[in-house]
């Protein structure tokens, strides 16, 4: 998910697209979500149960 992610953006883990929009801040071993996984969390909101499609239309609605 996250190497989608990174391909997706153009970016890697710790840098921030060239618009300054968006910053893939780290990877994370644990969320404290296990029964959610895969997730992620942007600006602060758990986005769980992910698959490609549910999070390009989480990036997307970023941008």
């Amino acid at each position: 998910m996250l190497r989608h992610c990174e391909q997706k953006l153009g970016i890697k883990v710790g840098e921030s697209t060239r618009d300054g929009r968006i910053f893939l801040k780290r990877e994370e071993e644990c969320l404290a979500a296990c029964a959610g996984a895969p997730m992620m969390v942007v600006n602060g909101h758990y986005h769980e149960h992910l698959d490609i499609v549910k999070m390009d239309q989480i990036l997307d609605a970023l941008k």
